[in-house]
């Protein structure tokens, strides 16, 4: 997306809550829908959802997916796993893992000053 465009969602959203149909209604006519594409795009995430819905006893997917140069595969997790394949998902696994972690940190440091208090564990927040 452009710069501009998302400049002007910031200024018009960041200060109040919103459902995605808003940004959907907000974004149209700024975008151009290859209806092809947009299909394509629908079915993979049906067929993703789908393979993440097949779990374990304890609630832990059988599939997993990597990134190769040819594209995103699935390799089923209960089993025996090529060593390569298993560091590749954790790989990704844990690139999900710092981000989902960044954004709990920033929800929490949120928290924080809603209540007026400082971080003691965010080193960064002693010096703003």
């Amino acid at each position: 997306m452009k710069k501009e465009l998302k400049d002007k969602f910031m200024e018009e959203f960041r200060d109040r809550e919103f459902t995605l149909d808003e940004v959907v209604q907000w974004i149209s006519p700024h975008i151009e829908t290859d209806e092809k594409k947009a299909i394509e795009q629908y079915q993979k995430t049906i067929c993703r959802n789908f393979i993440a819905s097949f779990k374990d006893e304890k609630g832990i997917r059988h599939f997993f997916g990597f990134k190769t140069d040819d594209g995103m595969k699935y390799t089923f997790s209960s089993g025996k796993l090529d060593l390569e394949i298993a560091k590749l998902i954790l790989k990704n696994l844990n690139s999900k893992q710092k981000g989902l972690y960044k954004a709990s940190r920033k929800i929490r440091k949120g928290i924080h000053i809603f209540y007026g208090q400082v971080d003691m564990f965010d080193k960064h927040s002693l010096t703003q």
